[in-house]
């Protein structure tokens, strides 16, 4: 977003002749449109004040749309991958030495367990 600002912000600011920012200024009025506040005073004249909220409004929505368009790109990337990975089967899986007869238990998940004799106890 803040690259959209700092390219229109300045092209739009000649567009509509207002007077040259040296460097200092064009920071702080780059942070107050980047959060969508017009950097007008009441010492600003009307026809200025008015073309700076334009300019500010124009340039702000401007990085949103930017930045909403690469949140959904994000989400959709991400939605793509939590498609095609694999989840596990669910399948409960038997210890050795268990007794058939008893209902087996899913596995536990993460790293392997220490030894056969402690098969709940994980390795951290």
């Amino acid at each position: 977003m803040s690259a959209k600002i700092s390219s229109l912000l300045p092209a739009g600011w000649h567009a509509a002749h207002l007077p040259a920012l040296i460097t200092t200024q064009l920071a702080q009025v780059k942070s107050a449109v980047s959060v969508g506040i017009a950097p007008v005073t009441h010492h600003t004249p009307t026809q200025a004040a008015s073309a700076i909220t334009q300019i500010t409004h124009a340039t702000f929505t401007a990085g949103m749309h930017n930045a909403f368009l690469v949140g959904a790109a994000v989400a959709l990337a991400g939605a793509a991958i939590a498609l095609i990975t694999k989840r596990g089967n669910g399948t409960p899986q038997r210890s050795p030495g268990s007794d058939p007869s008893q209902p087996a238990e899913l596995a536990p998940a993460g790293p392997s367990c220490l030894h056969p004799s402690h098969p709940r106890r994980i390795v951290t």
